[in-house]
């Protein structure tokens, strides 16, 4: 069954994807094993700072190499979703893919109930 996604959703949930993603990072990085890893005292306590700092540098190498990313965001100012500013080079985001949904930002994508986080 298809439900209708929006925009707050998606911007946290992928958020909490590109963090957890970041974190395992860390976490093979510096774990003693492989998983399971249960009570390795060498696992590092979760750290938004470094968090922050390993997907910001992920961020400029994709766009580097790759040429375009989805970290979606509000601007500060006008609190638009970012497919509606002029700082989303994506082409593929999901957001910009149909005109209709910048009139309507509060449902703007499909995604199957069993997807939901």
């Amino acid at each position: 069954m298809k439900r209708k996604v929006d925009f707050d959703w998606y911007c946290k949930t992928k958020k909490d994807v590109i963090n957890n993603a970041a974190y395992e990072l860390i976490v093979a990085l510096t774990a003693k094993s492989a998983p399971p890893r249960k009570f390795e005292l060498s696992i590092p306590q979760w750290d938004d700072l470094m968090i922050a700092n390993i997907v910001e540098n992920a961020i400029n190498a994709i766009d580097e190499r790759i040429g375009y990313y989805c970290h979606p965001f509000y601007h500060e100012v006008d609190k638009l979703p970012c497919y509606l500013g002029d700082r989303c080079d994506n082409p593929h985001c999901i957001f910009k893919s149909d005109p209709d949904y910048r009139k309507a930002p509060s449902s703007v994508m499909d995604m199957d109930i069993e997807e939901r986080g």
